[in-house]
């Protein structure tokens, strides 16, 4: 067990365990956003922000699953290092309050909330809320929906408002924005409900509804990943009415749509937390990567 704990303390606890890789994940996603969407990069003060709210957030999340011994190699690798992470958690949570203060004490006007921004925080309090306080995450829908929704305010939305607000940009939420967020909710929607896949024997046990308990292993393909990749390439013709992508664009995001398939495929399969990590969440910074070659092109 040490000799594999040691091991573990490379890559893995780096990268995954210290959740750094899903504040990799929101940056890249919230250049690409931000790039696509208001042709400017989100300032390196809000990076940071995501960044470190990120880290932060699933930390704690994992240090609940650590107590009731899920995932049992993040688990254990959560209780030894229980006091670095706390420490950690304070070190972050300060420079977090700093960062916020100081961007709203040089840029007050971000305030200043449209009625989008507020119903948008709104709902995540709210769903943050209930996620923490209720078993309502017990319903694989709302649970997976839930994230989505999170993550396209965070990594989606909040590049633009921010950009606008300050007059980086003059953009407004028009159609093709949103239909650019909608891609984003349904993307990130798929690879939740592809994460619970590998819980399932255990969720069952539990009563909690999954989305993969709830449609079957068997149909994970035809009725979860068939139907969200052919509304994710819809609305990606939609945007090529605006955008007018070229024929290497369109080879470019058709290897994506592959390696959706093949993701999706694998996760059936795999049951090793840490390599459902790099299968399914990683498609996130190919996401990300993809759309910024996509505005790069174009420009």
């Amino acid at each position: 067990m040490q000799g594999k704990l040691k091991k573990q303390n490379t890559f893995t606890s780096i990268l995954l365990w210290n959740n750094h890789f899903y504040g990799i994940c929101i940056v890249g996603l919230a250049i690409c956003s931000s790039l696509y969407l208001t042709d400017q990069l989100p300032s390196i003060t809000f990076l940071t922000i995501a960044y470190l709210a990120t880290v932060v957030y699933y930390t704690n999340a994992y240090f609940n699953e650590a107590i009731n011994k899920e995932n049992q190699d993040r688990a254990t690798w959560y209780q030894m290092h229980q006091s670095y992470l706390k420490k950690r958690q304070w070190y972050f949570s300060a420079a977090l309050l700093i960062l916020i203060s100081f961007f709203i004490i040089k840029h007050p006007a971000v305030l200043h909330f449209d009625i989008i921004a507020m119903l948008c925080m709104a709902i995540s309090a709210a769903g943050s809320f209930f996620y923490n306080h209720t078993n309502y995450k017990k319903y694989g829908l709302l649970k997976s929906a839930f994230i989505a929704f999170v993550w396209t305010v965070i990594g989606g939305y909040l590049p633009l408002y921010f950009n606008t607000v300050l007059g980086y940009s003059s953009a407004v939420m028009k159609v093709l924005q949103f239909v650019y967020l909608l891609q984003m909710f349904l993307f990130i929607f798929l690879l939740a409900a592809l994460f619970d896949i590998k819980d399932m024997k255990k969720d069952q046990l539990s009563n909690i509804q999954t989305i993969p308990i709830l449609i079957g292993l068997d149909n994970i393909i035809s009725r979860l990943t068939w139907p969200i990749l052919v509304a994710y390439i819809f609305l990606d013709i939609l945007q090529d009415r605006q955008y007018h992508f070229t024929f290497a664009i369109w080879i470019l995001h058709g290897l994506f749509y592959f390696l959706v398939y093949y993701s999706s495929r694998r996760a059936i399969q795999e049951t090793k937390i840490s390599r459902s990590i790099l299968l399914i969440d990683g498609l996130m910074i190919l996401r990300a990567l993809i759309g910024i070659l996509t505005w790069y092109w174009m420009h």
